[in-house]
Parts: structure tokens; sequence; C-alpha cells
């Protein structure tokens, strides 16, 4: 295995993206993943930039419930079995797919988050327009 990559500068620098990055979580509630991997990639590959940041949205989320009593709400389980299912097949398309794939789906997923936050959907007001529509 090739750990070329560990030098200080490195290590400092992931390290502050990430505590930058669960700044911007806590203080917004997401984000912290597209501040961090942006920093990163510039001294790893994305792939790499990636999977290091699994834990530590993992754990952020957990202290995040936590913090808001909501580890024992099941209200919270349907979040953590796509969270687990999409970092299981997520970690597989990354080592197989190339740069160039992996990415073109980075993108459209932040163009289809950015065009249905930019709509204004969320779950609230897709149940009121449900409700409007056919109640």
């Amino acid at each position: 295995m090739n750990f070329d990559y560990l030098e200080t500068f490195t290590i400092t620098l992931i390290f502050f993206s990430v505590f930058v990055g669960g700044i911007v979580k806590g203080s917004v509630g997401i984000g912290m993943s597209m501040f961090s991997v942006p920093i990163i990639v510039f001294i790893l590959p994305p792939t790499k930039a990636m999977m290091l940041l699994c834990v530590p949205v993992i754990a952020t989320n957990f202290i995040q419930m936590s913090i808001k009593k909501g580890i024992s709400d099941y209200r919270f389980f349907p979040m953590f079995l796509m969270l687990f299912t999409g970092i299981l097949i997520g970690g597989k398309l990354i080592l197989q797919l190339n740069f160039q794939t992996i990415s073109i789906i980075i993108a459209l997923t932040i163009i289809l988050f950015t065009f249905i936050n930019f709509l204004g959907l969320n779950l609230k007001n897709i149940k009121k327009k449900m409700k409007k529509y056919y109640l």
C-alpha cells in the first residue's frame, strides 16, 4: 500500500477542512462534504477524498441527532438505512468507475439538489400540495 500522500501538510489540510466543514454543518445543518471534499481534492484524488469523509459524515450525523435527542426516535431510521446503503453502493462505485464518470455523477447530483432547493421542494411542501389536491 502506498502512503506517500501522508505528509504533515496533507494531514493538516485534511483535518482543517473537516474541522471547518464540521463548523459549517453545525451552523447550517448540512454541507460538510460539499465544503471539505473540494479542499481535499487539491492534494488527493477525488476518490480518496470522498472515502476519507465517510466516517466524519456518519459521526457528525450521530452527534447532530444526539444533540436533538433523536437517536432513539424511529423517524431517523429511513435516513440511516439510506445513508449506509448509499455508502456501500457508493464505495463500490468509486472503486470501479473512472474519474470522469464520478465527476459527472457528482455534478448531476449537485445540479439536481440545487434545482430541487430552488423550486422550494421539501417534504413539508410536498405533503401540503398532496393534501391540497387529493383531500
